[in-house]
């Protein structure tokens, strides 16, 4: 059987880019680790402590702005 499991996880990081790729850094340990598992990131927001000011982070531009400084293979 298969199952899908969400995880709440708080991480501190100097700015977005960074929380971001210590996000994307948990989910590849854990994919090394655990080979028939997939962890992605999905969401990330920033979530003051002690606040309900929760505000989600645009992950598609920090991506797009990796994939833009990489080297393409053609």
């Amino acid at each position: 059987m298969r199952y899908t499991v969400t995880y709440e996880v708080y991480i501190e990081g100097d700015n977005d880019k960074h929380a971001f790729s210590k996000a994307e850094l948990i989910a590849k340990n854990q994919n090394a680790l655990h080979p028939n598992q997939q962890w992605d990131v999905h969401k990330l927001h920033i979530t003051p402590f002690a606040s309900l000011n929760v505000q989600e982070v645009n992950i598609d531009a920090i991506k797009t702005e990796k994939l833009l400084k990489e080297d393409l293979p053609f």
